[in-house]
């Protein structure tokens, strides 16, 4: 009987595994599916006005123009909201791509003020880098990670406020390197720090009809991290600014 049992334990979970990787094939075919749903009607929108921006549409008013701008600057901050739903969901099934190949950590800083330059401009904010040589590379995907510290200047860029300046910090040693943004926005407290980081409750406070700030920036920056083999810590007070910091192993742990 004991053999029998055990069996049936065994076959039990193997049946339980095949599923869930049933369940993980299409929740991956559903994500594909969306991410072209949602891509191709953006991507007519973008081209349109793109093309009346060029003029091919006949010589437009200035009013007119800055509605078109608006529409394209509109649809880019879409597509970037709806890559975000996209990746932070596929993150969360365990079905996002991440490289495993050499990230120089100055480079990858820099691309990140060269990309977040002239939103800091409109803001009228000021980025300063602080790279130590001992930063050096890690092992991980420069892609995903450039996204991380982008939704996490991103947001201090959206909240700051006049006056902002950020700092991205980066400094390491032999087991990893430390990525910090910080900056001298207002700050916040426990609450608003929890709701910046759980997309859940923040959709159950939205659908209550409370008003939200933020999107998926941050809790998608915690789960890039995280996919590193690396840890995310957010700290805040009302009034003394936002510090981020990444910590990154030099070895990113096995896909």
């Amino acid at each position: 009987p004991g053999v029998e049992i055990s069996a049936n334990v065994l076959q039990a979970l193997r049946d339980r595994n095949a599923a869930l990787s049933e369940a993980d094939s299409i929740k991956g075919k559903f994500l594909s599916n969306m991410s072209y749903e949602f891509r191709t009607p953006l991507t007519s929108i973008s081209g349109y006005a793109e093309l009346l921006q060029q003029g091919i549409g006949g010589e437009l008013p200035p009013q007119a123009k800055d509605y078109v701008d608006a529409i394209s600057k509109s649809a880019e901050r879409l597509g970037q909201q709806i890559n975000a739903v996209l990746d932070f969901t596929q993150s969360e099934a365990g079905a996002l791509p991440v490289a495993r190949k050499p990230v120089d950590i100055a480079e990858l800083v820099n691309t990140v003020e060269a990309s977040a330059g002239e939103a800091a401009a409109k803001a009228k904010a000021v980025l300063v880098l602080d790279v130590k040589p001992n930063a050096g590379t890690i092992q991980g995907d420069v892609v995903r990670l450039k996204q991380a510290i982008d939704a996490i200047v991103d947001n201090a860029l959206t909240h700051g406020g006049d006056g902002l300046r950020v700092l991205i910090h980066a400094s390491g040693d032999r087991n990893g390197v430390t990525l910090v943004v910080s900056d001298n926005g207002p700050g916040m407290d426990a609450q608003a720090q929890t709701m910046a980081l759980d997309p859940v409750l923040r959709s159950q406070k939205a659908a209550a009809g409370q008003a939200i700030n933020g999107g998926l920036g941050l809790p998608l920056a915690r789960k890039l991290v995280e996919l590193h083999g690396g840890q995310f810590e957010l700290e805040s007070q009302p009034g003394a600014g936002t510090t981020v910091a990444l910590r990154l192993p030099r070895t990113a742990p096995s896909a």
